[in-house]
């Protein structure tokens, strides 16, 4: 599940609504520099990897550990790092989808080139915007996504509602429903601050887990159970071309290629 959106629309503060802890860097200004994923894991670890393929752990012990290394390694040595996982075990939704908290599309072109691939894979896109849009830019955006990809599931996510009177919620919510409709499977108002602070007690941000719980979870667990990993992917397009390969040294003897992809079939299920 990918948050991504505009820079300063809440993104990190709403994956620590979601957390219900301060997991992610956030401020007034620019924090998320690097693109991090929030995954389960074993034990509690950052694990920075490079573009060179170095690889970096790093224990930590509270929330306010994992900011803080975050945005030293943001600082430092941002341009050589690929991406930071944080291994997060124990709570429910990481443990069928992890979260990758992207760097803002319009801050600059380098934050866009690394945040759209990962965009552009989403099974999940959480578009984060400020309560004064959607612009034009997040039309797009939203249009590009679903033409590439069709079977993924796009959510609207409008935040920093307790801008909002409580008299003009509803009205408010009704507007972004219907300028949005057409390019999001589902539309949110939410206040991520509010929700942090009170401890899950923001409406519309309510409305929101209750969806990813109900809806996101169940879909993500078929989809990974009919799907093939990327491994297996890989491996079968290896095979096909082995066997494209072979057919010549066999001299086209069908039945003998035939038995030799069902050998390959069979290794590959007890490897996979």
């Amino acid at each position: 599940m990918v948050v991504a959106g505009s820079w300063n629309s809440g993104k990190s503060t709403l994956i620590n609504a979601f957390l219900c802890e301060r997991w992610m860097p956030t401020n007034v200004k620019r924090e998320t520099v690097t693109v991090n994923c929030i995954r389960d894991g074993e034990h509690q670890h950052l694990k920075v990897i490079f573009h060179d393929g170095r690889v970096v752990h790093e224990n930590y012990q509270k929330a306010d550990d994992v900011h803080q290394k975050i945005q030293d390694f943001g600082l430092r040595q941002r341009e050589n790092i690929q991406r930071i996982d944080v291994c997060y075990p124990g709570h429910p939704f990481l443990k069928w989808c992890a979260i990758i908290d992207t760097p803002g599309l319009d801050f600059s072109k380098e934050d866009s080139i690394v945040s759209q691939p990962l965009i552009d894979e989403a099974d999940v896109l959480l578009w984060v915007m400020h309560v004064e849009g959607p612009r034009s830019q997040d039309h797009q955006a939203l249009k590009t996504f679903r033409r590439r990809n069709s079977d993924s599931r796009i959510l609207a996510v409008i935040n920093y509602a307790d801008t909002v009177d409580d008299s003009e919620y509803e009205e408010a919510l009704q507007d972004k429903r219907e300028r949005l409709s057409e390019v999001a499977d589902a539309i949110f108002l939410v206040s991520a601050k509010n929700d942090l602070e009170k401890k899950g007690n923001d409406r519309g941000f309510k409305e929101l887990r209750d969806y990813l719980n109900e809806q996101i979870l169940p879909a993500y667990g078929m989809l990974n159970q009919r799907r093939p990993t990327r491994f297996a992917l890989d491996l079968l397009g290896y095979i096909s071309i082995f066997s494209q390969r072979l057919d010549d040294y066999f001299n086209r003897d069908a039945e003998r290629l035939y038995q030799f992809n069902g050998y390959a079939i069979q290794w590959l299920k007890s490897n996979s």
